[in-house]
This record gives C-alpha cells, sequence and structure tokens, in this order.
C-alpha cells in the first residue's frame, strides 16, 4: 500500500456492506490509521453473529495491506513503533461500543470522525448527554458483565481471524478459559438465591456445579485440563471458534451452555 489514500481505498472497498458506520479517528497526516467499525444493526444479544460477519472480511484486508493491525490502543507498544499501523476499532453493536469505550470517546467520534459509510446520527445522543455530564446505563447487571467478557472475546477472535502474533497460543488459551470461567459464573450467579453464597469461583467448583446441571460439565472439565497442559495442538482457527462459541454464550446465556459442542473440539487435532 503506498499511501494512505489507498489504504482508505482498499478498507473502504473491503467493508462495502451498508450495515456498518465507519470513520477514520484523528488527523490524516499520521502514518497510523485508526478505523471505526461498528454494526449499525446489532444488538445486544447477536455480537458473534456480527463479528463471525464482521471478521469473514479481515482475509481480504490482510492480503491488501502492508501493515500490523492491532485492536487496542495499549498494543501500540506491542509492535515497532517504526511500523505503520492499522488501529481496528471493531464493535458488534452500539450498545456494546458504549459499554466497551469512555463517553469522551464516543463525543470524540461523534464530533471528529470523518464517516467513510453511514453518519454520527447514532452517537448524537451519547455526545449531549457527555456534555450534559450525565451517564446512561439501562442494563442489567447480568448483561452489563457478559458484554465487558464479549470485549475480551472480539478482541481475540478479530486477533485470530488475522493471524496475529500479538498474543502468543498460551495468551490466546488463557484469555478463552478467562471468558469462559467469568461468562459461566455470571450467568449462574443470576440465577442463585441472593441468600447463598456464591461458591463456585473456581474451577473445579465451577464445573462441579455445572455438572449437576448441564451435560456440559463432563466436556468443560476436560477442555480445562487439555487447556491447562503444555502440549496442546488444537490449531488457531479452534481456538477462534471456541472464543465464537464464548459469545455465543455471552449472547444468549443459558442457552449458550448448551449450543457449545465441546465434545466435537476436544477431538480436534492439529493436522
Amino acid at each position: 500500500m503506498k499511501n494512505h489514500q489507498d489504504l482508505v481505498a482498499c478498507i473502504s472497498s473491503c467493508l462495502e456492506e451498508p450495515s456498518y458506520d465507519i470513520a477514520l479517528l484523528g488527523p490524516s497526516v499520521t502514518k497510523d490509521i485508526d478505523l471505526f467499525v461498528v454494526s449499525k444493526n446489532g444488538s445486544l444479544h447477536n455480537s458473534c453473529e456480527s463479528t463471525r460477519y464482521f471478521t469473514s472480511n479481515l482475509e481480504h484486508i490482510k492480503q491488501h495491506i502492508d501493515r500490523d493491525v492491532i485492536i487496542k490502543h495499549e498494543h501500540r507498544s506491542w509492535v515497532q513503533r517504526k511500523d505503520s499501523l492499522l488501529h481496528l476499532l471493531f464493535y458488534p453493536s452500539y450498545d456494546h461500543l458504549s459499554l466497551w469505550e469512555t463517553p469522551s470517546f464516543l463525543a470524540s467520534v461523534y464530533n471528529t470522525g470523518k464517516f467513510l459509510r453511514g453518519d454520527n446520527s447514532k452517537l448524537e445522543q451519547a455526545y449531549f448527554n457527555y456534555r450534559r455530564r450525565t451517564i446512561e446505563c439501562p442494563l442489567e447487571m447480568t448483561d452489563y458483565h457478559l458484554i465487558k467478557y464479549a470485549d475480551i472475546a472480539v478482541t481475540n477472535i478479530i486477533y485470530l481471524s488475522l493471524d496475529s502474533k500479538i498474543y502468543s497460543k498460551s495468551l490466546y488459551i488463557e484469555n478463552l478459559l478467562y471468558v469462559l470461567r467469568f461468562s459461566l459464573i455470571e450467568i449462574l450467579v443470576e440465577d442463585l438465591p441472593k441468600e447463598e453464597d456464591i461458591f463456585f469461583w473456581n474451577w473445579d467448583a465451577l464445573i462441579r456445579y455445572i455438572s449437576e446441571k448441564y451435560d456440559i460439565g463432563r466436556h468443560l472439565s476436560k477442555l480445562v485440563d487439555m487447556f491447562r497442559s503444555q502440549n496442546i495442538r488444537i490449531p488457531h482457527t479452534h481456538i477462534r471458534e471456541l472464543f465464537l462459541e464464548s459469545l455465543k454464550l455471552c449472547d444468549y446465556q443459558l442457552t449458550g451452555i448448551e449450543m457449545m459442542n465441546l465434545s466435537e473440539w476436544l477431538d480436534m487435532q492439529e493436522v
């Protein structure tokens, strides 16, 4: 990619879907590009499908750019500073955006984002709330936590889809187990009587508790034991799919547990 304008044109052609609002953030004279992408038709409980659909475009982008892609702002320090970067900010819905970012960030996108597709209309209320110095968070506690865990899953899914080496395999697996563990805990706490103690914070207690109610407990136990070993041969593509399954868990809660075909993943080996 020769210059900034060529890269912007490439990105725009790779993301032609009208269901996205897409904007460039920051001045165009910098060598890095901050690309804001949000699924404007997404909703609170379809982060899995929104993310799966978005990542199907990433291979095309990867083939046509000559720079590293980072997802989180702090990841800039993980690559050589001399390299030009594409800072990709993807959100499965505006609901997710409002919980993953600060009110000031939403206001700055509304004020300064250069929209390649769509517009800033869905950020207008967020901007005026910010100027009034008010915060709105109408979500229930469970939804709030699950969307925060979904943020971790989506970051890893995008990196895995790009075959990025920004995380080691061990860290991908650590992040996967973290999302699975605390998403499950959050869902189970929702149904736990308020007078009862939460006694399933660690993996062993959590798996025992789940095993009493769901067949998934046995498979989940095998999965955790395998991922704790030092000789895991599951390829990145399969870890990616497990992260997508964890997003289903965040989207559909208890029904998501039944949708996770863990027994199939346990038999997969890298070829």
